[in-house]
């Protein structure tokens, strides 16, 4: 264990600079967060085409970006949050998929990022952006920090029954389509944490409690994980439903990570060129190097549509930190989808070949808060 001395400095991850991307404000936790890890949500399984059983070769980038603390691409331009959750959650990953059949083999790397808290961590976010803490502002501040980056290998099984099999003239009326998928996860990158303290004038105090692999030698983290997805979709008549579950079952495992209890006294939070943030002295606390055990935050999609003529409508939910409705309209290969508590326009080309996928909150770049973009393409290897 190795103690960190009052008036020596110390290096804060971006918790206190970050802090400010929140939803759901969690207190100084008392269990074991969760670790966020790269989704696939961006891909919504309403309007995903199921390939046929043949050989063929998948690739596919997803990458989003969503808050509501400040725009995007504007750093520095707000002054103060009105809203009562903030949060910023952030995914990107690459994927590489043989289907052979039924079966499916695949590869995927990227990384997560979640910050949560309440209103004060907001605002602590942001006079730190600006470049100073202001003197006439008072708060408390509860916060957490939820990131990890991995490459994970999946083995998954797709099949369909006929729950009415077609006989003689009688047509066939229902299908179930399902989807296992089993991944082994190696770890490269896991900061979980918290913060929790007091804003005064133009000095915050508080504590913080951080485990991470950030600062050990990449063959020291030794992170391993595995998972468990599944997926199904029913189709009856004109109607159709389905659910997708990431991460049901998981466990993590890091054979070596720094846990970092300080308590903090800081006057002026600089940034660096790393985007960690400088804290000047008045700290003290311990690190230990530890094991971690951790599950993996589960995330669920799910919806019910219908097809009448040449279109089908939807009604969607889905889950990563909060839950999410959504509208959905289809036409041929062109789809949108109107997200309505988290608003944004969804949009896209999905063929047998292609699915690009486009999501905004607004045509103004300067305005942006909600961003997400898919691009996968199929190639037949026979």
């Amino acid at each position: 264990m190795k103690r960190i001395a009052s008036g020596k400095a110390f290096r804060l991850p971006r918790l206190i600079g970050m802090v400010a991307w929140a939803s759901l404000a969690c207190p100084a936790t008392h269990h074991a967060q969760s670790i966020v890890l790269p989704s696939f949500e961006e891909n919504t399984l309403w309007a995903c085409n199921i390939p046929p059983a043949a050989t063929r070769l998948e690739l596919g980038i997803t990458h989003s970006a969503d808050t509501n603390v400040r725009p995007l691409l504007r750093k520095g331009t707000e002054s103060r949050f009105e809203g009562r959750h903030p949060y910023y959650a952030g995914n990107r990953l690459e994927i590489m998929r043989l289907h052979w059949g039924k079966w499916e083999l695949g590869y995927a790397r990227g990384y997560a990022d979640l910050f949560q808290g309440d209103q004060g961590a907001a605002q602590l976010f942001l006079e730190t952006e600006r470049g100073a803490l202001n003197p006439n502002t008072a708060y408390g501040v509860q916060a957490t920090l939820n990131r990890s980056a991995l490459q994970r290998w999946t083995l998954a099984y797709r099949d369909q029954f006929e729950l009415t099999p077609s006989t003689g003239d009688r047509r066939q009326e229902g299908v179930l389509r399902y989807r296992i998928t089993l991944s082994w996860l190696v770890l490269q990158r896991v900061q979980v944490g918290d913060l929790a303290g007091q804003k005064r004038g133009d000095q915050f105090e508080g504590t913080l409690n951080l485990t991470t692999t950030r600062g050990l030698p990449p063959d020291a983290v030794d992170g391993r994980g595995v998972a468990l997805d599944v997926e199904g979709e029913l189709v009856w008549h004109h109607l159709r439903m389905g659910v997708r579950v990431e991460n049901l079952w998981s466990r993590l495992q890091i054979r070596r990570t720094q846990r970092i209890e300080a308590r903090i006294r800081v006057n002026q939070p600089i940034p660096d060129a790393e985007g960690f943030l400088r804290a000047p002295p008045f700290l003290e606390g311990h690190i230990q190097t530890v094991r971690m055990e951790r599950h993996a935050m589960p995330t669920l999609q799910g919806f019910i549509s219908g097809a009448w003529a040449d279109r089908e409508v939807a009604l969607m939910g889905r889950y990563d930190f909060e839950c999410v409705v959504g509208v959905g309209v289809k036409r041929g290969a062109l789809w949108g989808i109107a997200w309505l508590n988290r608003p944004a326009l969804q949009m896209g080309y999905t063929t047998p070949r292609w699915n690009l996928t486009l999501r905004l909150d607004g045509l103004d770049t300067a305005r942006l808060r909600r961003f997400g973009v898919a691009v996968q393409i199929v190639l037949p290897l026979r």
